[in-house]
């Protein structure tokens, strides 16, 4: 078997010491591409009362995990 400082497995970044500081980051990082994207639709127009606002994103993102749960890709 061939030694590696870090491999992907699952969808998880695993170290060879055991911390998770890479993986803590990379869901850091997805987790802000996903708000500034669903910022650049509708959502993110100063128009829309909070209310909507906020069923807009309850809407996006259960089915964005909904869709990360299938496998499908976002």
């Amino acid at each position: 078997m061939e030694k590696v400082a870090k491999m992907e497995y699952l969808g998880t970044t695993m170290n060879v010491n055991g911390k998770i500081d890479t993986e803590i980051n990379n869901r850091v990082q997805k987790a802000n591409q996903f708000y500034y994207q669903v910022n650049q639709t509708i959502a993110g127009k100063k128009e829309i009362n909070n209310h909507n606002r906020m069923r807009i994103y309850k809407i996006v993102i259960s089915s964005h995990y909904t869709m990360a749960q299938k496998g499908e890709r976002c």
